[in-house]
C-alpha cells in the first residue's frame, strides 16, 4: 500500500516497493499466517503491491483494495479507512505513519484473523505506547533487514518491520528478520 499524508496542496505518497510486499506475503504463508480461502483487505492500497502480492502469492485468497485517494485507473475502492466499516479475515497493507496507532486499532476491530501493517520500528519503543503493545501483543515481528525506499528517491534513516497480530495469539511475540532484496 501507500501511506499519503497531504502537505498543503502537495500529496506525497508512500508506496510499498513490491519486492517487500511479495517476500512479506511469501513469509506470512510460509509461516502458516495466511492461509487458501481466507480474505484480505488492503486498507491504504495507493500502488497496489499488497494486493498484487496476495494475488501471485495465494490466489485462492481474495483481496481488495481501498484507499482515500486511489490512484487513477486503479479498481480500488475510495475510502477513508478510518470510517470505513470493511471487514475480512485479515487486513495488510501500510498504513500512515501519523496516526498509527489508530490504523491499527481499527484494523484489529475489522479484521476476523488479524492484521499485518510494516511499521517504523521506532513505532515499538516510547513510554506512551507501553500500554497499546501490553494490550495489543503481536504474534511475530518481522524485522526488515534491508530498508525500503518509499518514494523511488531511496531510503530515509529508520528503520521498519512488518508487525503481525492475531486475535487468538497468546504468549510471547515471535521475532524474525526478513530480507526482501
Amino acid at each position: 500500500m501507500s501511506s499519503t499524508i497531504g502537505q498543503g496542496d502537495v500529496l506525497c505518497r508512500y508506496y510499498t516497493p513490491a519486492p517487500l510486499a511479495l517476500a512479506a506475503v511469501r513469509r506470512l504463508l510460509a509461516d502458516g499466517f495466511l492461509e487458501p480461502g481466507q480474505s484480505c483487505v488492503d486498507p491504504h492500497a495507493g500502488g497496489g503491491a499488497w494486493v498484487r502480492a496476495i494475488q501471485a502469492l495465494a490466489p485462492d485468497c481474495p483481496v481488495v483494495g481501498c484507499d482515500i485517494y486511489p490512484p487513477p485507473g486503479s479498481d480500488w475502492y475510495a475510502e477513508d479507512f478510518l470510517h470505513s466499516d470493511r471487514t475480512a479475515d485479515w487486513l495488510i497493507g501500510n498504513p500512515p505513519f501519523t496516526g498509527a496507532e489508530r490504523h491499527i486499532e481499527k484494523g484489529l476491530a475489522l479484521s476476523g484473523i488479524g492484521l499485518v501493517f510494516l511499521l517504523r520500528l521506532g513505532f515499538l519503543s516510547s513510554r506512551s505506547r507501553q500500554a497499546f503493545w501490553l494490550a495489543n501483543r503481536p504474534a511475530a515481528v518481522y524485522v526488515l533487514v534491508e530498508r525500503p525506499s518509499f518514494t523511488g528517491q531511496g531510503s530515509d534513516s529508520a528503520d521498519y518491520c512488518i508487525v503481525v497480530w492475531r486475535h487468538d495469539h497468546r504468549g510471547p511475540t515471535r521475532l524474525e528478520w526478513l530480507s526482501w532484496k
